[in-house]
């Protein structure tokens, strides 16, 4: 016999002004209180509301039969939820959250994002070592870039700043992956301190 589960939890997102093709991103926790702190049932997660999938949680959160292990207490189940809009903004093109949620989910996921870093580093140092382990093609990429002019190099090598941030959000933020949002805040972060780096520059 399969065990019985407890209430479902389910976000609802309510536009109070609502458009046709209306979408929002929302980052949620739901967590069940108990005299053990280190045994809080939670879960998290990140969803993109829109017009079909206004309302999004869990069918099965946990076992009816394991509240009575330290979640009633005196007939009290403390239920808490934590809920975050995400706005985009035309100068921020990354989706961050709040710095106290943020605080509390990095906690959990901090080795998930280093080693969303990790495999993303090895996966393009692997490609760069195999172009130059293939004589014939590093060799002709070398005769093709020692053939334009400087001038050509560095309009190559460079693009505007709204383009690559676009690029390197659609690459890390991966819809319905809670990590998505923390990614997110250690690259705008990134960014911030190479944009002060290189305003320090500039008045030396």
């Amino acid at each position: 016999m399969s065990p019985i589960t407890c209430h479902c939890f389910y976000v609802l997102l309510i536009m109070t002004n609502s458009f046709q093709g209306w979408s929002q991103f929302a980052q949620f926790t739901i967590a069940v209180g108990n005299l053990d702190p280190k045994k809080v049932k939670y879960s998290d997660t990140l969803h993109k509301f829109w017009k079909k999938e206004h309302d999004w949680g869990w069918k099965k959160f946990m076992e009816l039969s394991k509240i009575q292990d330290g979640f009633l207490v005196n007939d009290v189940l403390e239920i808490i939820a934590q809920v975050q809009v995400i706005r985009e903004k035309v100068d921020r093109p990354f989706r961050c959250l709040e710095r106290p949620y943020r605080r509390e989910l990095l906690r959990v996921y901090m080795t998930n994002i280093e080693q969303i870093y990790r495999r993303f580093v090895e996966e393009h140092r692997s490609k760069l070592s195999n172009l130059i382990e293939d004589k014939m093609r590093w060799s002709g990429f070398c005769a093709f870039w020692l053939a334009i002019d400087t001038s050509t190099r560095y309009r190559m090598s460079r693009e505007k700043s709204d383009v690559i941030l676009k690029i390197i959000v659609k690459h890390f933020f991966v819809e319905k992956e809670v990590t998505s949002t923390l990614v997110m805040d250690s690259l705008h972060t990134g960014l911030k301190a190479l944009e002060h780096q290189c305003r320090g520059k500039k008045g030396w």
